[in-house]
């Protein structure tokens, strides 16, 4: 037997987000997330097609509302990040500056992650957590689904595929909103 390293199934993520981020995510109107922190291999787990980061949507929404997909994810300081990604952001520079500590005219926070949304699904009937997981904890930030929440997200999902999602998104890249109005996007 050899000494590798074993590779071992990486979980999908759970995401918390406003419900105000979170319908720009759906409309496509946010191409990225912005994030302080990032789940580990996030290299990896973006080549893989079934990968799914799901959303929760934070009070007074308290459900998970869908899933994305995502291409890639930029890495920098944030003032870089921003002047790479604004213009499929979906928010405005005072959001992302209030989001990373802008204060002084410094950043607090040194390094920024950008998530390039691949494509979204949001769910006809959102799914209440604690129904299928007594004792579930929205994650401050993100965290990696345990086997019994991912295990009934994919029952359910499987179960109504054709009747609780929404079809105009599913399987399809986002419109590119700046394409349509024919400005430069960034890659």
């Amino acid at each position: 037997m050899g000494g590798g390293k074993k590779l071992t199934k990486i979980k999908h993520v759970l995401l918390s987000i406003k419900p105000e981020f979170a319908e720009k995510i759906f409309t496509g109107e946010k191409r990225f997330e912005f994030r302080k922190k990032i789940w580990k291999d996030h290299d990896y787990l973006s080549t893989m097609d079934a990968q799914k980061i799901y959303l929760y949507v934070t009070a007074p929404v308290k459900r998970i509302r869908g899933y994305f997909k995502y291409d890639y994810v930029r890495i920098g300081n944030p003032r870089k990040l921003w002047k790479k990604c604004n213009l499929l952001a979906g928010i405005t520079e005072k959001e992302f500056q209030k989001y990373f500590m802008y204060k002084n005219f410094e950043y607090q926070t040194k390094t920024a992650f950008a998530i390039r949304i691949k494509s979204t699904v949001k769910f006809n009937k959102p799914i209440n957590p604690r129904k299928l997981s007594p004792g579930f904890k929205s994650p401050q930030n993100y965290y990696y689904l345990n086997n019994i929440l991912e295990t009934k997200l994919f029952e359910i999902e499987k179960e109504t595929h054709y009747k609780n999602l929404s079809l105009e998104n599913l399987s399809q890249p986002l419109i590119d909103y700046h394409k349509v109005n024919k400005k430069k996007v960034p890659k």
